[in-house]
């Protein structure tokens, strides 16, 4: 598996690349770091590229994207936001220990409509969507400057 990063879907950067030569049990666990030119991006895309010899055995499970940013004091804050049950029947919890203040969550069908808005203060949320289409949706919450975004499945 490569992964792949570009700013404008055409040009795509290869990042690095994960070998699993030997079948083994159980999952194995990554980490990449973005290089600094693809850091505060407003369209930045991400792709992983899979490759196998016999066209099978590729496999990608509980992708945790992460944002770092820079508080004045030169110390690093990371938002981790955790949305439960994905999928789901329309009910989800978004979760974040460091949501503080002031936030907003829209949710987006997978056309772009905005179905859902709303303003919160609270580290926990639940989002009833259980009148919407079985389909894709995408979160996006808005902390200050910051944006984070996740997908979430309605079956």
């Amino acid at each position: 598996m490569i992964i792949q990063w570009s700013t404008d879907g055409v040009a795509w950067n290869n990042g690095s690349t994960y070998h699993r030569y030997r079948a083994i049990k159980g999952w194995t666990q990554q980490t990449y770091t973005l290089p600094a030119g693809a850091v505060n991006q407003p369209n930045l895309k991400i792709a992983f590229l899979f490759t196998s010899e016999y066209g099978y055995n590729c496999y990608l499970d509980d992708l945790r994207i992460e944002s770092k940013t820079t508080s004045s004091n030169n110390e690093i804050q990371v938002l981790e936001m955790l949305v439960y049950p994905n999928p789901s029947k329309g009910l989800f919890k978004v979760v974040s220990d460091k949501l503080k203040g002031d936030y907003t969550i829209d949710v987006r069908d997978i056309n772009g409509k905005l179905i859902y808005s709303k303003k919160h203060k609270v580290s926990e949320e639940t989002i009833d969507l259980s009148g919407q289409a079985a389909g894709i949706y995408f979160i996006q919450v808005k902390t200050g400057e910051n944006i984070f975004k996740q997908k979430m499945v309605i079956e």
